[in-house]
């Protein structure tokens, strides 16, 4: 009868839905990921000491959000034996030319290590490069799933791509590049992905790939390889230094990978290639183009570089500013929050990382604005580095000068729960070399009322009249909310 066959239809449509959300997915998340990479503090890693990071995470940062623990590169780095019998440090390989976890350092494998971290309720994310390695090639491993085998003719790129020789990167020549015209290209990173889904990864960051000029095509067939997965991943590429709004507008379109770094590598330094300050603009031009949480992608400012000698006896006052406007840049600027400091972390380090009202707004805030500059903010070394000459022993700029230079930026913060807004969250970046003060109105923040003033980091409200008078040192930042 009619009731039956409903039935029958509605459990067949059940079925294709969870036939389908079996199938590979990239997540595009609505807030981005947060987490701990162990780059920065924990170079060649075991499995012992990646459960004591799960451990620590567990036990303070992941009520926080931060629910992935990544292994950036040396997992696979270990000791070879030659045909001669002599050893050698390597990338240790399986038969297909892929990389795996060196048994010394993870006995268990990377399956068990998965199912650990699992069962303390975070998900595991390995570091992986673009292309095949050297050793790969030398061994002339087979391509699972085709008849090819690494070496075949037009499989490695014989231009440099922007890169270094045969498509490797300029700072890893061991790892080639590998041709999308080749009728094995496909396969060979469908099988780099089936292994991180046989081990249960959860996150993968993709080196090498996404830089000025990126990689496309290798990207392309790297994201295809996850979409056609029977697993789900979060997809995170790097390294970034020289992408543009543009490079982002293309991952967004095309939801290429959910998380993209957008500047060189960061170290917490504030000056040059790389530096804080450079960060504040180029974060800036991301913002301005709409690029923070579209279509589900992510801008990625890098890493959250700090620890307890950021705010130790040893450190400056202008370092423990820095280490805040870090905090705040990555806050507000809905950048993935990937913690690489030390862990358990110290009592600073962890308050600015599970600050509630700073966490609220990484996750609920909306229309991310750069409200305004203020004073001597001319920088120089265009879209993708620019900085601001200034005066110190090293400089021979002409025209470098000293002063301050404001950056404001806003956020409209509302969950739909009373306990979580509507108002609306700024921060002031002083970018420049000099103390100073901005001054914020209500018109640039098309707010009616004047509201309170309550300082995000310390918790404290601010006693103030409009227009805000914002008074700061050099590389300072404050952060308010500000309520009606």
């Amino acid at each position: 009868d009619k009731s039956k066959m409903a039935a029958m239809l509605l459990l067949l449509c059940s079925t294709v839905l969870f036939v389908a959300s079996t199938l590979g997915v990239l997540v595009l998340p609505e807030v981005a990921p947060r987490g701990f990479n162990t780059f920065d503090s924990y170079p060649g890693l075991n499995e012992t000491t990646v459960l004591d990071l799960a451990d620590a995470m567990k036990a303070q940062l992941k009520d926080g959000g931060y629910d992935i623990l990544t292994l950036d590169g040396g997992w696979s780095a270990g000791k070879m034996k030659l045909p001669n019998g002599t050893i050698v440090g390597g990338e240790i390989l399986d038969k297909y030319g892929r990389p795996i976890p060196d048994p010394a350092r993870f006995p268990h494998g990377m399956k068990w290590l998965s199912d650990q971290v699992h069962q303390r309720g975070l998900k595991l994310g390995l570091w992986t490069l673009r292309g095949v390695h050297m050793e790969a090639l030398q061994r002339n491993t087979p391509i699972l799933g085709t008849t090819y085998t690494v070496d075949s003719p037009g499989f490695v790129d014989t231009e440099p791509v922007g890169g270094g020789k045969n498509g490797s990167c300029l700072w890893a020549h061991s790892y080639l590049g590998v041709n999308k015209s080749h009728p094995a290209a496909q396969a060979f990173y469908d099988s780099r992905i089936s292994l991180f889904e046989e081990w249960d990864i959860d996150f993968i960051k993709a080196d090498c790939m996404m830089c000025a000029p990126c990689y496309t095509d290798e990207m392309n067939m790297f994201t295809s390889a996850v979409k056609n997965s029977n697993h789900t991943f979060i997809l995170s590429y790097s390294p970034g230094g020289g992408n543009t709004p543009t490079d982002g507008q293309w991952v967004a379109e095309n939801q290429i990978g959910t998380m993209y770094r957008i500047t060189t590598d960061f170290h917490g330094g504030w000056y040059g290639w790389g530096g804080l300050q450079q960060q504040i603009f180029i974060v800036g031009n991301f913002t301005k183009a709409g690029l923070h949480g579209n279509n589900g992608t992510f801008p990625d400012n890098d890493m959250i570089p700090l620890n307890e000698r950021w705010w130790g006896t040893d450190s400056t006052l202008e370092m423990r500013d820095r280490g805040q406007t870090i905090m705040t840049l990555d806050i507000i600027s809905h950048s993935p929050l990937m913690f690489a400091g030390t862990l358990p972390a110290d009592e600073t380090t962890l308050a600015y990382l599970t600050n509630k009202v700073a966490l609220d707004v990484h996750t609920y805030g909306k229309n991310i604005q750069v409200v305004d500059y203020q004073g001597n903010c001319s920088c120089h070394g265009g879209v993708t580095s620019c900085t601001i000459p200034h005066v110190d022993s090293s400089s021979n700029i002409t025209g470098s000068v000293n002063g301050s230079c404001f950056a404001i930026w806003s956020i409209d913060v509302t969950s739909g729960d009373s306990d979580i807004g509507p108002y609306k969250a700024i921060a002031v970046f002083n970018m420049g070399e000099s103390s100073g003060t901005a001054t914020v109105n209500k018109e640039s923040l098309d707010l009616a009322g004047d509201g309170t003033v309550i300082d995000i980091w310390s918790g404290k409200e601010i006693a103030t009249n409009w227009p805000i008078q914002v008074t700061l040192r050099p590389h300072a930042t404050a952060f308010y909310k500000l309520e009606n």
